[in-house]
């Protein structure tokens, strides 16, 4: 069909137009759903572990438990798109889960497959578990870092934009053990950007932000942060090996609470993956990734060995 496009009234060759029309340079194609980030070299004697962070991080959030890998284990980071502010980021599990499938069999194309994912990057980590087994491929482990049991509840994912700063915030003070000194009251009445630059100034005070930064530089991992939480998942199908999930403790939590909350998390994979095992790890969310914990999550996953 030809173009819906009236040609110009000086055009005599209107076959030339159309022709012209159609070798104009195509849309560049849209930006890869993640970005495939060698975190450790190893060799060809263990399985490749894939990991992937959670809301609004970047894979350098998994680079201490990726260094307490066997040394012989090529650990890959799977970042979604968007961290820097210019690219959408993903808004679906399945999105996700479908980009990073190719870069996986790519890097991997035979042999067993390690895979991990932390708090969010977990519902992605297990997306991309079902599509493998499909292909019948080995998964040697798929492990959940902190993860939440998946929700199909679109009204459980509703949170504006006060919500999502304030749960940036919860974060932030759990990486660092040190409060911010912002709350709900504090942020209510003030506009968007006074928001974001009074959060920027308490995060550079923290150390957490170079001081000379521009407030600008955190939209990129809020607009990923608020994209994930705004996402609900419904698994496409049951996971029939091991999944092993590990439970971060809560520190506003009693021991008791801590016990309901490890078990609801067990409970509610159990129904997406029958053969679940819940371990324990230490830290919190965000400590629990990184250090000493990391070193010790690395051993009681096997990653080490």
């Amino acid at each position: 069909m030809l173009p819906t496009l009236r040609c110009a009234d000086d055009e005599p060759d209107v076959a030339g137009w159309v022709a012209g029309t159609f070798a104009a340079p195509p849309l560049p194609k849209p930006p890869a759903a993640t970005q495939s980030i060698p975190l450790k070299i190893g060799g060809p004697l263990r399985a490749p572990v894939f990991c992937i962070p959670g809301a609004g991080a970047s894979i350098v959030s998994l680079l201490d438990l990726a260094q307490a890998a066997h040394p012989q284990a090529n650990v890959v980071g799977m970042q979604p798109r968007g961290l820097d502010g210019i690219e959408p980021p993903c808004t679906s599990v399945e999105t996700a889960a479908a980009s990073i499938l190719p870069q996986v069999l790519q890097a991997a194309p035979h042999g067993p497959i390690r895979l991990v994912g932390h708090s969010f990057g977990g519902w992605i980590a297990f997306a991309v578990a079902l599509r493998l087994r499909e292909q019948g491929r080995t998964l040697a482990s798929v492990d959940l870092l902190d993860s939440r049991p998946p929700t199909s509840d679109p009204a459980m994912a509703e949170c504006d934009e006060l919500d999502v700063l304030l749960r940036w915030i919860a974060l932030v003070q759990l990486s660092t053990d040190q409060p911010l000194g912002i709350d709900a009251a504090r942020l209510r009445p003030l506009p968007a950007s006074a928001r974001m630059h009074l959060v920027h100034r308490r995060m550079a005070e923290a150390g957490l932000m170079p001081a000379r930064s521009d407030p600008a530089s955190m939209l990129g991992a809020l607009r990923m942060f608020a994209a994930c939480l705004r996402t609900h998942y419904r698994p496409a199908g049951d996971y029939d090996g091991v999944l092993r999930v590990v439970y971060m403790p809560d520190p506003d939590l009693d021991a008791a609470g801590n016990d309901d909350e490890a078990e609801r998390m067990r409970a509610g994979w159990s129904r997406h993956a029958p053969r679940v095992q819940l371990i324990r790890g230490g830290g919190n969310h965000m400590t629990g990734i990184r250090g000493r914990h990391a070193n010790a999550l690395a051993d009681r996953l096997g990653l080490s060995a």
